[in-house]
């Protein structure tokens, strides 16, 4: 699944996500490589620096499954990871801040994993079904952003589902078993990294008047992480231009 040369579909979500930031530096941004982000990090190419076109990964074992003839013959199971199973209870609080693990708790995290279904796949093959799809995106988001429908990068992901040798066993078993795996990619859905300047933490009342667009630079932003990796640049951010129906 995880096979090089890695995501065109990040070179897609670069071009799109420019349409609503302005940028001072070339179109194509990308996240540097760190040393501490290795076990879920899918680009491998130390060099890449921060270009995209340069990012690169490869199966260890390199092997590869192809598509299923027909992805419409084959039953389907949808599953919130967070809330399905908790296989690896370390990696629920793996931050350290008070907005993460809370079983008691439906707003934060539960601690569901990629080891927890992987460790339940006889019940849910038992069931019959073939494809598992996994709502929300693999890559990294906030601490307590347990639906995973906020990402803050599309090349890192989060630790809290687990580390990328996890879903590499997960997914090979699947195949093993003649079941596939299909992964949610939320570009539409980013982390909450800007606002309104003057209403960071209310609502912004209506305006046809444009507002002032400005990095919220969250406290508990996972890594450092206060601006979206992949698009760093010197301007503020500025959002489109609004228009009234008459142009």
């Amino acid at each position: 699944m995880l096979e090089s040369p890695l995501p065109a579909l990040l070179v897609v979500f670069a071009l799109f996500g420019l349409t609503t930031i302005v940028h001072e530096q070339p179109v194509v941004s990308a996240h540097e490589f760190r040393e501490d982000l290795v076990p879920w990090n899918l680009n491998t190419n130390k060099d890449a620096g921060k270009n995209v076109l340069q990012y690169s990964t490869s199966r260890p074992e390199g092997n590869h499954t192809p598509s299923p003839r027909n992805w419409r013959e084959l039953p389907v199971y949808t599953i919130l990871l967070d809330k399905f199973a908790d296989g690896d209870p370390v990696n629920n609080d793996f931050f350290s801040t008070m907005f993460e693990h809370d079983q008691n708790e439906i707003n934060l995290r539960f601690g569901g994993d990629i080891r927890g279904l992987l460790n339940h796949l006889d019940y849910i093959q038992g069931m019959g079904i073939r494809v598992i799809y996994i709502a929300g995106t693999p890559f990294l988001n906030m601490p307590w952003q347990a639906d995973s429908y906020s990402a803050l990068d599309f090349s890192i992901l989060d630790p809290h589902w687990g580390i990328i040798d996890e879903w590499r066993a997960f997914i090979d078993e699947l195949h093993n078993r003649g079941m596939y795996f299909m992964a949610d990619f939320t570009v539409g859905t980013m982390g909450d990294f800007i606002g309104f300047k003057g209403h960071l933490n209310t609502s912004t009342p209506f305006s046809l008047a444009e507002y002032d667009a400005v990095w919220k630079r969250p406290a508990y932003a996972p890594w450092g992480m206060e601006e979206y990796p992949d698009f760093k640049q010197r301007a503020k951010p500025i959002v489109p231009t609004a228009y009234i129906l008459d142009g």
